[in-house]
C-alpha cells in the first residue's frame, strides 16, 4: 500500500511539472477527461456547471494534499536551493497554485540549511520564499508569527524580505507597527519592534 501511494504521488508531480490539466496524470485519456470537465463549465446547464466546478476543485485539493505529504516527508539538505530537487518541485508547484493551505509547511523551508556558501540574495529569497510571495496575503500572518519569536538577524531579514515583496515597503511598515501595537506579550513585542527597526534600516523607510 505504501509503495502504491508513492507511485500515485509521483505521478501527480510529473503531471504538474509537465503542465497537464489538474489531476490529469500522464495518461492521455485522463487529460481528455479533465479537459471535458473544464469545457462543461461553459455548459448552459447550471447543474452541469456546478458539478464540473466541484470535480475540478476536488482534484485540486487532492493534488495539494499529495504535494504537501511529499514535502512533509522530505528532508532539507545542501541542495535546498536547487530548483530541481523533489521538495523544491513541490514547493514551486504549490506556489504556482497559490495554495494558502500550504503556507504553514512552506514556512519551514525559508531558512537556510547550514553548509556550502550561498549568496546573501539566495538566502533572502529561497524557492519557498518565492512560493510564499506568489501565494500572497495569506502568508503575512505566518511571517508575523515567525517574527514574534525569531531573534536570528538573518532569519528576520528573510521574513521581512518576503513581507516586503508581498505588501511593498510602506504597507509593510504599517503592518509591522500594528503588530507591535497589538502584541501583549513583552518578549514577542520586543522581537516585533526589533524586526520593525531592522526593516526600516534595511529598506530606507523613515522611522516615525
Amino acid at each position: 500500500m505504501f509503495h502504491k501511494k508513492r507511485i500515485v504521488t509521483g505521478c501527480v508531480i510529473a503531471a504538474c511539472v509537465a503542465g497537464l490539466a489538474i489531476g490529469a496524470g500522464d495518461d492521455k485519456r485522463g487529460k481528455k477527461k479533465m479537459e471535458g470537465w473544464i469545457q462543461r463549465i461553459k455548459s448552459p446547464n447550471e447543474k452541469s456547471r456546478i458539478e464540473a466546478g466541484e470535480v475540478i476543485l476536488k482534484e485540486r485539493r487532492i493534488m495539494v494534499t499529495s504535494l504537501l505529504n511529499i514535502l512533509k516527508h522530505s528532508k532539507k539538505d545542501f541542495g535546498w536551493l536547487n530548483s530541481n530537487t523533489t521538495y523544491n518541485i513541490c514547493i514551486r508547484i504549490l506556489g504556482e497554485m497559490r495554495a494558502p493551505e500550504a503556507v504553514s509547511e512552506l514556512m519551514k523551508w525559508i531558512f537556510p540549511q547550514k553548509g556550502p556558501y550561498v549568496s546573501f540574495e539566495e538566502l533572502l529569497f529561497s524557492p519557498a520564499g518565492r512560493a510564499l510571495v506568489k501565494i500572497g496575503k495569506p502568508s503575512v500572518p505566518h511571517l508575523l508569527k515567525a517574527l514574534k519569536t525569531e531573534t536570528n538577524k538573518e532569519h528576520r531579514h528573510i521574513c521581512l524580505r518576503i513581507l516586503e515583496k508581498i505588501e511593498g515597503k510602506e504597507i509593510s511598515v504599517i503592518i509591522l507597527k500594528q503588530a507591535v501595537k497589538q502584541e501583549k506579550d513583552p518578549k514577542s513585542k520586543k522581537n516585533l519592534l526589533d524586526a520593525l527597526k531592522l526593516f526600516q534600516k534595511s529598506s530606507g523607510t523613515k522611522a516615525k
